[in-house]
C-alpha cells in the first residue's frame, strides 16, 4: 500500500525475495490525485514482477480485496488514509513505514513539519499498525541528518 517511489523499491525487494521462496503479493494502490498516468508506471511494474495490483478508491474496496486475499502480513508504505480496524484484523501482523522518526510528526506532511520545526534529523520508522494513527510499537528506525538548506 502506498506512495510511488517507496513502493517501487519495496516491490523490487519483494521480487528478489520471491526468487528464493514462495511469495504471493497483491499491491493495493490508492487512486492518483489527478491523472491515471501517475499510477500507470506502478501498474506496469507490478505486472512485470508478476504481482497482482488493484486500485482501491474506497475503504470497503480495500477491505474486500484483502479479505479475499487472506494476507499473512499487511505492509503499508505511505497509504493516504487510516486503515480501518476491521481491515487490520484480517491478518496476524500489519506494519507501516512512516516518513518520520516516530513518535515525532505523526500523521501526514511529516517532511514539512521536520523542516518547519527545525529538526536536525529526520528519517523513517517501521512500526506495527494499531487503531490509533502512527501509535503502534516501533520495530526499527533509520535517521538521516537534515541539511541547513533543506526545504520541504
Amino acid at each position: 500500500l502506498g506512495q510511488k517511489d517507496a513502493l517501487a523499491r519495496a516491490l523490487c525487494e519483494l521480487a528478489q525475495l520471491a526468487r528464493q521462496k514462495p511469495l504471493e503479493v497483491v499491491v493495493m494502490l490508492p487512486p492518483p490525485p489527478s491523472q491515471a498516468l501517475q499510477s500507470a508506471d506502478l501498474c506496469a511494474l507490478c505486472s512485470s514482477l508478476g504481482f497482482r495490483h488493484v486500485i482501491c478508491k474506497e475503504d470497503i474496496a480495500l477491505h474486500r480485496e484483502l479479505e479475499d486475499f487472506q494476507p499473512d502480513l499487511i505492509v503499508s508504505i505511505l497509504w493516504p488514509r487510516r486503515i480501518l480496524e476491521h481491515t487490520l484484523a484480517l491478518c496476524r501482523d500489519c506494519i507501516n513505514f512512516h516518513p518520520s522518526l516516530l513518535p515525532r510528526h505523526r500523521g501526514s506532511m511529516t517532511q514539512f513539519w521536520a523542516i518547519f520545526e527545525g529538526d536536525t534529523e529526520a528519517g523513517t520508522t517501521c512500526h506495527r499498525m494499531v487503531r490509533d494513527f502512527d501509535a503502534g510499537r516501533i520495530l526499527h528506525q533509520v535517521a538521516v541528518p537534515v541539511a541547513e538548506d533543506e526545504t520541504a
